[in-house]
């Protein structure tokens, strides 16, 4: 069944072809190649890894952020809103000349509630009639007047 396979003199034992590669000759160049290379792709990551580092170094100075520059004060004094009174306190601790000092309030209650007032304006817009300016409070109110009058509805005032 193995004729088709495997070539008569083959299996003979007289004709086979006798293998006279000595592995074991090989075994202390194989080894030493294995070891330069495993070296080589070491050196290489070192290499690629500190090039990289090096090339954020450069990368992060050339691009400059405010927070760079920038500090943040937690928890001041209550009534410390003077710019200049936190330039003078700031100058103590660099040498070189202050830019700019701002003073940013905690103001999430007056952004919510802008954006209320923003939510009931476009709600009103969709309701009156197109063409109505919203930022002039006399010619709003007398649209918001004609429209209740024909609806039989109220509105809320988004002004004071």
């Amino acid at each position: 069944e193995y004729v088709d396979k495997y070539p008569s003199d083959r299996l003979d034992g007289e004709n086979v072809r006798i293998s006279t590669c000595n592995f074991d000759d090989w075994i202390i160049p194989g080894l030493f190649s294995y070891g330069g290379s495993l070296t080589l792709i070491l050196m290489f990551g070192i290499t690629y890894f500190w090039l990289q580092k090096k090339a954020e170094i450069v990368f992060d100075e050339e691009i400059q952020t405010t927070s760079d520059y920038s500090v943040k004060v937690c928890n001041p004094p209550r009534n410390a809103f003077d710019p200049e009174e936190w330039k003078n306190f700031f100058r103590k601790f660099v040498a070189d000349d202050i830019a700019l000092v701002t003073v940013v309030l905690d103001n999430a209650k007056l952004v919510r509630t802008l954006i209320k007032r923003r939510q009931l304006l476009n709600n009103l817009r969709r309701k009156l009639p197109p063409g109505i300016d919203m930022t002039d409070a006399v010619s709003l109110k007398d649209a918001i007047k004609a429209v209740e009058s024909i609806n039989n509805a109220s509105f809320i005032f988004p002004f004071p």
